[in-house]
């Protein structure tokens, strides 16, 4: 019986010397309200990939992004689920496709143009933003992978304007995408460059599913974005997802589930305050603008 009791005390001193499973790094869980449709005064038609300025002003989105001329509109705001439209953005948009608009806190402005993959394989855009205008419109360099079928299709700036959130999208002949996955680019000086901190800050964000459509709130700490489980099929469905930081330092957390947006829902933007949520929703055969608050 005295072996026993030896063996027996052995394993109770390997067991205690075990160390603890980590606790799973999952993101707070945040309260929000049911959503809330938004007008838009003086337009009908789709509303897709908006964005907020975050001094709460202005909403920028672009129409349907297929089988139109896409291009990318903006409205000025009356109250949080109201908007009046005020038109086209003047001087930025093509007979390619411009959509996914974003600004930092000094009004450079961002956004996706096909106008020149063809020839370069790039498709994220700057200029600066003023009065419904954007003007010095230019290229930005340092982001594409130059490799064919490889596409930049979306990207969100963050508010100080240091980083770009950019989506690394598989593409062929048939469509796409077949594969999407956030990348952080870091801006040095006047050019970008892919960041080294990416695969850390993403490292609980990206999957082997389909993660675009970045919503930065303007303290860096919340990130949300779009899901959809791969391969796509006629029967996918997009939801929004969210993480929450306790510092600029660390990486993004697990992600949970914005629940109360069901349906087909994409393009979450975060407004100023980081009360407010936008995003669009498919219903029928359109796209149309909802809003979730925190509790």
């Amino acid at each position: 019986m005295g072996n026993y009791k030896k063996i027996a005390l052995l394993v109770l001193l390997q067991l205690g010397c075990q160390k603890e499973e980590p606790v799973q790094n999952l993101s707070p869980l945040l309260n929000f309200s049911e959503p809330q449709k938004v007008t838009m005064l003086g337009y009908d038609g789709v509303i897709m990939e908006p964005f907020i300025t975050r001094d709460d002003s202005r909403l920028f989105f672009n129409n349907s992004n297929s089988a139109v001329n896409t291009e990318l509109h903006w409205a000025a705001k009356v109250d949080d689920t109201t908007f009046d439209y005020q038109g086209v953005l003047a001087n930025v948009n093509t007979n390619a496709l411009e959509g996914v608009a974003t600004m930092d806190e000094n009004n450079n402005f961002y956004f996706v143009s096909t106008r020149s993959y063809d020839k370069d394989l790039s498709t994220i855009y700057k200029g600066v933003y003023q009065s419904g205008m954007v003007s010095g419109v230019s290229l930005v360099e340092g982001i594409s992978k130059q490799e064919p079928g490889q596409v930049n299709f979306d990207v969100e700036v963050s508010n100080d304007g240091n980083y770009l959130y950019v989506v690394d999208g598989t593409y062929d002949s048939s469509g796409g995408p077949y594969t999407a996955n956030f990348v952080v680019v870091e801006k040095n000086g006047s050019t970008f460059s892919r960041s080294t901190i990416s695969d850390e800050v993403l490292q609980h964000i990206n999957t082997n599913n389909l993660e675009y459509a970045a919503g930065i709130a303007a303290d860096g700490l919340e990130l949300y974005f779009t899901r959809i489980t791969a391969p796509i099929s006629a029967n996918s469905l997009a939801r929004i997802y969210y993480s929450v930081r306790s510092s600029v330092n660390v990486p993004f957390p697990m992600p949970q589930l914005l629940e109360v947006a069901n349906g087909f829902v994409e393009g979450p933007t975060v407004s100023g305050d980081g009360q407010r949520i936008y995003y669009h929703k498919r219903e029928d055969d359109t796209f149309t603008l909802y809003m979730v608050s925190k509790q």
